[in-house]
């Protein structure tokens, strides 16, 4: 990291607090600055009003009838506010399919199982991804929108796109694979950043592991459940590579709806 840890403010958003306080202990013991703990999302509002986090430790399961979930929407929104950096690392006990679609609504730099988290460097890991993806968007010579290319670095080579010919973003593990009209390219960084990074220009992220260039969409049915691009400029050969049909996730259609006037 570019910086010592001490300049990291981390949030540590848990109700319980004997889990509250191992947390916070992690943080401290790592040597990363604590801006704060919330149990709630009221709590986690003030924690960030005085001391805005770098990266927020989110708890799903909170006091209150605002979940950590919504906090951290909250947080980014807040982040938008400020052109401030966070990111956003869950740390909770459910695995159920509809929560975690959810949450990756929000863009999360990690979404872990709170028995994943079994000592200090296991938490650590995280948070230095984390905080490395805030630097990665910082870091001009890592992905550059100029106009209409979009330059990109990915194991040693600088990719340069034309923005009009990216079709979709596939997650791959934590990694993901951005298909255009003319090439496939394997990029090494996560699927979040890249998502997050494009989204102004029209990539919307549909399900937990796909994004689309909207101006590339060419049919859909009502719901929508799944969308077709258009591949009228797809180079030969590719056809055989690309998705026929891309799945809709329940937690993005009616964001999906909007975009296409269905509401």
């Amino acid at each position: 990291m570019k910086k010592n840890k001490s300049n990291y403010n981390i949030l540590v958003l848990e109700d319980e607090i004997p889990t509250q306080t191992v947390i916070m202990n992690m943080v401290k013991d790592l040597g990363y600055s604590l801006a704060g703990a919330a149990r709630s999302y009221k709590e986690a509002m003030a924690v960030a009003d005085d001391v805005f986090p770098d990266v927020a430790l989110c708890d799903i399961n909170i006091l209150g009838y605002r979940d950590g979930i919504m906090v951290a929407r909250a947080l980014s929104e807040m982040a938008s506010e400020r052109n401030a950096d966070l990111a956003i690392v869950y740390i909770t006990v459910y695995d159920d399919e509809d929560i975690v679609e959810e949450a990756i609504t929000t863009q999360p730099a990690a979404y872990l199982l709170k028995s994943q988290v079994t000592d200090d460097r296991s938490l650590d890991v995280q948070i230095r991804l984390a905080i490395q993806g805030l630097e990665n968007r910082k870091n001009q010579s890592k992905a550059i929108l100029d106009g209409k290319i979009y330059s990109i670095w990915s194991r040693g080579k600088c990719y340069h796109i034309e923005l009009d010919t990216i079709l979709y973003i596939k997650a791959s593990n934590n990694e993901c694979i951005l298909f255009t009209e003319q090439e496939i390219i394997d990029i090494n960084q996560p699927f979040g950043e890249i998502v997050s990074q494009l989204e102004p220009l029209g990539i919307q992220q549909v399900h937990r592991s796909y994004a689309v260039n909207m101006k590339k969409v060419k049919s859909h049915e009502k719901g929508p459940t799944f969308i077709q691009l258009n591949y009228r400029n797809l180079s030969n050969g590719l056809i055989s590579e690309v998705e026929q049909e891309i799945n809709v996730s329940g937690s993005f259609r009616s964001i999906l709806r909007s975009k296409f006037g269905m509401e």
